[in-house]
């Protein structure tokens, strides 16, 4: 997910990072770099997440490129900081992953057990109020 520190001012999405020069903290040696690295996009690399988010929290860097997840870790770790995730944002396509579980091929009924009830979830909504209790933008599952 893309979050930006207020001095980044409007943005939605990379291509407005890359126009306005405004170099993206993104963890090193994984998709999200690829992706910056092959597609031109100035970068600043990191160890770790939470090596980012320290330097979105001090100004060191006005947006980055993060994990769902780490956004709601962030707003713990860092209540002070000034960033926040940018409204309406998709993740292109290269940086979409949906989730999985792997389960015995023998064990038929746990798969199908686990199927209808993350599909009864999703449909109830109780999935993405789960997340974004968490100030986490969800993004439903996208086709195979």
């Amino acid at each position: 997910m893309l979050v930006v520190q207020e001095s980044a001012g409007v943005i939605k999405d990379i291509k407005d990072l890359e126009a306005r020069g405004i170099k993206t903290g993104v963890q090193m040696s994984t998709p999200v770099d690829a992706y910056f690295f092959d597609n031109g996009y100035p970068r600043s690399l990191y160890f770790r997440n939470r090596e980012i988010m320290k330097a979105l929290a001090d100004g060191e860097i006005d947006a980055a490129m993060l994990w769902s997840p780490q956004l709601g870790i962030a707003h713990k770790d860092f209540a002070t900081a000034r960033f926040h995730a940018v409204s309406g944002y998709v993740p292109e396509a290269a940086l979409r992953f949906n989730s999985a579980l792997a389960v015995p091929e023998a064990d038929g009924n746990l798969r199908k057990f686990l199927d209808e009830t993350i599909a009864k979830l999703l449909a109830k909504g109780e999935i993405q109020r789960i997340v974004e209790r968490y100030g986490v933008p969800f993004y439903p599952p996208f086709g195979s």
